[in-house]
């Protein structure tokens, strides 16, 4: 990205695909979907309007209950799951955001999905 009066290339790095990211429970983006389950609503890549359904262990955390839902982490372990397709499609979405925002290069950070070793190895796979 070039920036008038700076003499050289600025780098721009997405950061906002990480388990880390945060939704606050009270953001109009987190609805009840079609079925009546907790979701975090958003826009596909096609521009259709979709939902991802808040899995339980997100709902069991302490992060959830005071009002946080960490909706990237939601996402992967759906897209690690049987079904994996929304979750992925809601990945794919965050990153084309950061390409359209500019971003260079993209830091995803997904090793904090769990505490165990072994699930945070198949997460970076």
């Amino acid at each position: 990205m070039r920036i008038d009066g700076l003499d050289r290339e600025f780098i721009v790095i997405g950061e906002n695909v990480h388990t880390t990211r945060v939704l606050l429970r009270r953001n109009n983006r987190v609805r009840v979907d079609d079925n009546g389950a907790d979701a975090i609503s958003y826009m596909d890549q096609a521009g259709n309007s979709r939902f991802l359904v808040i899995p339980e262990i997100i709902k069991e955390t302490q992060d959830f209950q005071e009002g946080r839902i960490k909706h990237v982490k939601a996402a992967l372990q759906i897209a690690m799951a049987e079904n994996c397709d929304t979750g992925l499609d809601y990945i794919r979405t965050i990153v084309t955001q950061q390409e359209a925002a500019g971003a260079d290069y993209l830091d995803i950070n997904v090793d904090e999905v769990s505490l165990k070793k072994a699930e945070q190895i198949t997460a970076m796979q």
